[in-house]
């Protein structure tokens, strides 16, 4: 048990420094690490593999199915069940494009709705690997899962295919490193969930399938996700884009903790095909979230505000405007259409922050190289909401996007392993990697993972951080959020396993809530979930680009990625600026007219 520490101001200057970020944090108690115990002779095991999938949920599925078709040895490892991981359970809606289907639209159109919903923040690449595939991974799952409601939701049908593919399962373990190399990705390293105990993945490559993450915020399945996927591959080198977008899903003010209350619905529904790229977009969900926060509707200064949301012919037909009891993205409740939304059954309340520092899926994480799935680091690659490639926005497209980067990763993570020869970690290193993750279990003073989870969430949670962003509030989130990362992360203590691993995901949040807030502050312009009171408009010349964020010695670089200019379909590219962005954010009419801004 931590036990508080009589703290004088010797003491406090000495452990937590003084500054102004540390006298804000109301209640800060420096304790005592009952549980403190030395690492030195922790027992090692070690597992070989030729492909390791990190994660257990649509991506990851299909990741180790094609994987082991390829004639290789595949090893699944995830932090919680295979099956219930994520946000696997939650899935309904699996578009896909058929190009037999007479009736079906065509690539043009799935482009038009994928870069519309976006605001043209999507890789064309990755847009025509969903077109290429989609509807054979669609072929796949409705044969595995079938059509029909089942009570045991569609997770159990997954594990089977994993355990029929001949992939070994491993479960309850944290991967909380890869291992490094000269340049390549030679395996994992991982802590189970109730010993103090390290596991060693040797593997010729890995693919991570982690899921994004929150900052544990409450009424969402998602907050056992905390990045981890992200923050490892950042440690290593890789590119990390999309930080700056969010997501708005709703919880009850209520009982905003119970997220299978809240969001249940999904676990047992049917699964059912979505082929049209005009089904839906996730963009209604932000401008009704906007409507919340602000005194000046987002709507309001629209050059036609009588018009019917769907009107414009940039927009989707059945998109932002549609509300009632239909199913959001993915068949789940999505946003305030959804199922306890305002316009949801019996118009029941919902409160903002159930998915506090999270993006839209596949909206935020690492930045392929090419599109292959591939980190930019040897032997590592990428699926899923693990990867930030765009191109959500229909109904139902989140998880086929999953299946079909997890297919396409695990094919190619096969084809590397089989053609360089596995390279081994030397003990040393291992070792001081050991040392290193166990730290918080040896320290006999400090913080608990829990409270400062609660000081991160703290800073992060006021709506005028993330969701109403100006460069004044973000810098000071920052300064504050750094102050975290560098006094109190060094301190970090662990009486038990559990502990550990909560302090490892603690470490992983400070370092996102880094991204974002850098990222939040480098896009000088309003768009999609991203919203600057002091750029409150699009800036198409400057500002069609991904942000990319990437380690540098012991800075975080930032940088824009141009889309190129024909990736953009002719459809949108043509429009005016008032056709193409329908929808306004507070101030952008006014702001546009005093500084004569056009696209």
């Amino acid at each position: 048990m931590n036990t508080p520490l009589n703290c004088n101001r010797r003491n406090f200057m000495k452990y937590a420094g003084l500054g102004v970020a540390a006298i804000s944090f109301g209640g800060m108690v420096l304790s005592s690490n009952a549980g403190a115990a030395s690492m030195a002779d922790v027992n090692t095991d070690e597992v070989d593999t030729d492909v390791l999938i990190i994660g257990g949920g649509v991506s990851a599925t299909f990741a180790a199915v094609k994987a082991a078709a390829q004639g290789v040895k595949v090893t699944l490892v995830d932090k919680g069940y295979v099956g219930r991981s994520g946000l696997t359970p939650y899935f309904n809606g699996f578009a896909y494009y058929d190009p037999n289907d007479p009736d079906s639209k065509t690539p043009e159109a799935w482009h038009h709705g994928f870069m519309w919903a976006t605001e043209s923040i999507s890789r064309k690449d990755y847009i025509d690997m969903f077109l290429e595939d989609s509807k054979a991974r669609w072929d796949e799952l409705s044969a595995w899962v079938g059509l029909q409601p089942n009570k045991a939701g569609k997770g159990p049908f997954l594990r089977k295919q994993i355990e029929k593919s001949g992939t070994r399962i491993i479960e309850g373990v944290m991967i909380t490193e890869l291992l490094e190399k000269d340049g390549r990705v030679i395996g994992a390293l991982g802590l189970p969930r109730e010993e103090d105990k390290a596991i060693i993945f040797r593997a010729g490559a890995v693919v991570l399938c982690t899921g994004a993450g929150t900052f544990k915020a409450p009424g969402w399945p998602a907050s056992p996700n905390t990045f981890d996927g992200h923050i490892m591959a950042y440690k290593i080198g890789a590119q990390i884009a999309g930080k700056e977008w969010n997501d708005f899903h709703g919880t009850s003010p209520t009982t905003p903790g119970d997220c299978f209350g809240n969001h249940g619905g999904p676990l047992t529904g049917p699964l059912f095909a979505a082929t049209d790229p005009t089904a839906h977009s996730l963009r209604h969900m932000f401008w009704s979230a906007y409507d919340g926060v602000s005194a000046d509707r987002p709507n309001s200064d629209r050059a036609d505000p009588g018009k019917a949301r769907g009107d414009n012919a940039g927009r989707p037909d059945r998109g932002p405007g549609r509300h009632g009891n239909g199913p959001g993205p993915d068949g789940g409740p999505g946003g305030p259409g959804g199922p306890g939304g305002p316009g949801g059954p019996g118009g029941r309340m919902q409160v903002l922050g159930a998915t506090l520092g999270a993006a839209e899926h596949r909206m935020d994480g690492i930045f392929p190289k090419d599109d292959r799935c591939w980190s930019g680091i040897d032997g590592l690659y990428a699926a899923g909401d693990a990867m930030c490639t765009g191109g959500v926005g229909t109904l139902g497209s989140a998880s086929p996007g999953c299946a079909v980067q997890g297919a396409r990763a695990g094919v190619h993570a096969a084809e590397y392993s089989r053609q360089n020869k596995k390279v081994l970690l030397s003990r040393t290193a291992s070792n001081s990697i050991q040392k290193r993750i166990f730290e918080a279990r040896t320290r006999e003073k400090g913080y608990s993972p829990q409270w400062v989870t609660r000081a991160l969430q703290n800073i992060m949670m006021p709506y005028y951080v993330l969701y109403v962003k100006r460069q004044d509030r973000l810098e000071a989130a920052l300064t504050n959020v750094n102050y975290l990362k560098e006094h109190f992360v060094p301190r970090l203590i662990a009486k038990d396993p559990h502990e550990l691993r909560l302090a490892l995901e603690t470490e992983n949040m400070i370092l996102n809530a880094q991204m974002k807030l850098k990222a939040s502050i480098f896009r000088k312009e309003s768009r999609h979930s991203h919203f600057r009171e002091d750029f409150p408009f699009r800036d198409d010349k400057n500002w069609l680009s991904f942000v990319v964020l990437q380690k540098d010695g012991e800075k975080m670089g930032v940088k824009k990625w141009d889309i190129p200019e024909q990736w953009i379909p002719a459809s949108l590219s043509k429009m005016s600026y008032e056709e193409r962005y329908t929808d306004r954010y507070p101030g952008e009419a006014e702001y546009l007219k005093t500084h004569g801004v056009r696209s």
